[in-house]
């Protein structure tokens, strides 16, 4: 389990994040491991390409320094971004690499 002390220093280093208009970043304890919860808001990449809310998670090594816990962050956003751009990568409509099945 998280220690307080832990997730609190997180919250306090996402305060200072940010990105993209409607990306939000939260600390959660994600079954007893301590994350980063990021939120977005962007258009579906199915059609009609309705606007929703994606949520991804990414674990925390909390050891590591502010700077080293700000790379996790990032590196997060990067792991979403490339999900995003897989889903919506095409050749003559189709999807080529689709993140949700398996290599």
């Amino acid at each position: 389990m998280p220690r307080h002390g832990d997730m609190w220093r997180l919250y306090e280093l996402l305060q200072h994040v940010t990105y993209k208009q409607g990306w939000s970043f939260l600390p959660e304890d994600q079954e007893g491991r301590l994350g980063v919860t990021i939120f977005r808001e962007v258009p579906d990449s199915i059609p009609p390409h309705e606007a929703g809310t994606i949520v991804s998670h990414h674990e925390i090594d909390m050891a590591e320094s502010d700077a080293g816990i700000l790379r996790q962050v990032y590196d997060g956003i990067l792991e979403a971004e490339t999900h995003e751009a897989l889903e919506w990568f095409r050749v003559d409509g189709e999807v080529v690499f689709d993140p949700h099945k398996e290599a």
